[in-house]
């Protein structure tokens, strides 16, 4: 690929040619040719924005898996004390709906 910006007439407005350095830059970004440290600032600040959102979203899909994976592994060691956990939470749930059925609580 050409790596020279396209050259415009002399008659073009500075914002016109502005876009279309920013466009092949992107595009040199987008073909491997510059890295993200090789971009004008205003691309770069573009460029960081959207990395750091992803790095968010994969933080707090990782932390879930991981909570996930805690669980499951407490449940696959301690049976016997998930179920009792569980048959106690059931019970006080039962309770629970009897006292609103009868009027209490």
């Amino acid at each position: 690929m050409n790596a020279k910006a396209p050259q415009g007439g002399a008659s073009e407005n500075l914002a016109g040619r502005r876009v279309r350095q920013d466009k092949f830059t992107v595009e040199r970004f987008l073909n491997g040719e510059i890295h993200a440290h090789e971009l004008p600032w205003d691309l770069w600040r573009v460029w960081a924005d959207g990395f750091h959102a992803g790095c968010e979203r994969v933080k707090a899909r990782a932390e879930r898996a991981n909570r996930e994976a805690d669980y499951w592994y407490y449940v696959a060691n301690n049976p016997e004390k998930v179920h009792a956990e569980h048959a106690r939470t059931l019970k006080a749930f039962d309770v629970a709906q009897a006292r609103m059925k009868s009027g209490g609580a």
